[in-house]
C-alpha cells in the first residue's frame, strides 16, 4: 500500500510508519492555514489540506495523509489539539483529532498576547527545569506538547478508524 504523507517531516513520517503499514511517500505541501492555526477548525482544514494536495503529487498512491497541529481557545485558555486527515484514491475523506490538552496558563498567557507557541513553550520548560526539578510531571507534559507525537498518533489512529469503517471491505488494517 501506497501513502503520500502531505509534510516532509521525519517525525511525521515516523508517527505514520508506528500507525499505518505501507510505503509512506513524503511531499512538502502547504497546509493553506496559518503557521500557528488558533481553532479547532483551521487545525483540521490544514490537515485536510495536506492530505489533498499529497494525493496530487502521487497519483497512484492508495491514500494520502495530512497531519496539522493547533492551538484552540476556550475561555482565554489555550488547548493542544492535532488533526489528521485520510484521503483514499476513491475520494474519501476521514478526519480524526486528539484529545485537546491544556497549556499551561503562563504559556497560553504569552501565546495569546502574540507570542510564538514554539518558542514560548520551549523556554517555559528550559525555566522549570532549570528552577523548579519538582515539577517532573509539568516538564513531561511540556515534553509531550512539543514532540506533540502522542497527540498526532491520537489524531491518526482516529482518521484511519473512520476510514475503515467507510471502507469495511478495504484493507486499510494498521
Amino acid at each position: 500500500m501506497k501513502i503520500a504523507l502531505g509534510s516532509t517531516s521525519k517525525d511525521k513520517k515516523e508517527i505514520i510508519e508506528n500507525t499505518i503499514s505501507g510505503d509512506i511517500l513524503c511531499f512538502n505541501v502547504d497546509s493553506g492555514v496559518s503557521d500557528q492555526p488558533m481553532s479547532e477548525d483551521e487545525t483540521i482544514r490544514g490537515a485536510i489540506n495536506r492530505s489533498k494536495s499529497a494525493m496530487t503529487f502521487c497519483k497512484d498512491c492508495d491514500f494520502s495523509v495530512g497531519l496539522e497541529g493547533g492551538l484552540h481557545n476556550t475561555d482565554g485558555n489555550l488547548y493542544l489539539i492535532c488533526a489528521a486527515a485520510v484521503f483514499s484514491k476513491k475520494g474519501e475523506l476521514s478526519v480524526g483529532v486528539s484529545e485537546k490538552t491544556a497549556l499551561p496558563p503562563e504559556v497560553s498567557k504569552q501565546v495569546l498576547a502574540g507570542g510564538s507557541f514554539g518558542v514560548i513553550i520551549r523556554q517555559y520548560l528550559s525555566e522549570i527545569s532549570d528552577n523548579k526539578p519538582a515539577l517532573n510531571g509539568e516538564k513531561k507534559k511540556c515534553e509531550e506538547l512539543i514532540s506533540r507525537r502522542k497527540y498526532f498518533t491520537q489524531a491518526i489512529s482516529n482518521a484511519w478508524k473512520a476510514q475503515n469503517e467507510k471502507a469495511p471491505d478495504a484493507d486499510v488494517s494498521a
